[in-house]
């Protein structure tokens, strides 16, 4: 599952830190009360006002488009983010958990719940633009066979 995450630039001017800091830390915290072994990580910065870094005109990138959740954000005024924005995409692993739909709705609910708490992370009043998710992805990953024991 990815987390797109839209902050103002001027959030991450005032603290360059926040996307893989206070950001992450919180983000973590989330998804480890719903589901403890996940992993979590700051997987790419776009600029988000004319998605200078994307890999498409549309601002989205390369991965295959899934449906998308929308969270409600607090809108304070909403003047930092016209000025300009950045996205930031966390994406939620999970290692032998069956995500299914109904982890992946109390995700959910628990992200738009702590809204606030994301917010607070970014660190400015305004700071927090938009945030939504890909939607689970489930892969199976084959390990090679362990090495043969060596005969003496």
């Amino acid at each position: 599952m990815f987390v797109r995450i839209t902050v103002s630039t001027q959030a991450i001017q005032t603290d360059a830190t926040m996307p893989n800091g206070t950001l992450l830390s919180q983000m973590a915290t989330i998804v480890h009360d719903v589901i403890p072994e996940a992993k979590i990580s700051l997987q790419d910065v776009n600029n988000a006002t004319n998605n200078s870094t994307n890999n498409s005109a549309n601002g989205t990138s390369s991965r295959r488009q899934r449906r998308l959740e929308e969270y409600s954000v607090p809108t304070t005024g909403g003047s930092d983010c016209s000025d300009g924005a950045q996205s930031l995409e966390y994406r939620i692993f999970v290692v032998g958990e069956v995500l299914n739909d109904t982890l992946v709705a109390q995700m959910r609910t628990e992200l738009q719940a702590r809204v606030a708490e994301i917010q607070t992370a970014v660190g400015t009043t305004d700071g927090l633009c938009a945030m939504t998710d890909d939607d689970a992805e489930y892969r199976i990953v084959v390990a090679p066979p362990p090495p043969s024991p060596r005969r003496r």
